[in-house]
């Protein structure tokens, strides 16, 4: 996704993310978010614990393949069965796009597509995870 569309979509929906309202909260969750990508990018989950799903995506497509992290970010409040069941079939997924010698290009596409899918639910069930407050569902 384009920053410029991300920062559009902010200004547009700056009740949603609250950074009008409360510029703490709205700092705080954005940190929460940094700390949890930077665990997914070294292959764990959430709060810190390896994850050999994650792991074996790393190993896979090496440390700068990261398109699966912002997939990874909408369902990081998940209960951990329920991470790890989607880590796993990410995990399957993307090895049978590896193994089959798919074009990088291809894969980021149907990465974005299930990103756009995952943020569009997410916004409409209004439960946007960096924009909405982590105790809400």
């Amino acid at each position: 996704m384009r920053e410029d569309l991300i920062y559009n979509w902010m200004h547009d929906n700056a009740a949603k993310c609250g950074y009008v309202s409360d510029p703490f909260g709205f700092v705080a969750r954005l940190t929460e978010n940094a700390k949890c990508y930077v665990n997914f990018a070294k292959g764990k989950d959430a709060i810190g614990n390896d994850n050999a799903h994650l792991k074996n995506i790393i190993y896979l497509g090496g440390s700068a393949f990261r398109q699966h992290l912002i997939l990874l970010l909408t369902a990081r409040n998940l209960q951990a069965d329920m991470f790890n069941f989607l880590a796993k079939n990410l995990e399957t997924y993307l090895f049978y796009y590896f193994v089959h010698a798919r074009a990088g290009k291809n894969i980021r596409e149907a990465i974005w597509q299930m990103e756009s899918f995952s943020t569009e639910s997410a916004i409409n069930d209004r439960s946007c995870q960096l924009c909405s407050n982590r105790d809400e569902t």
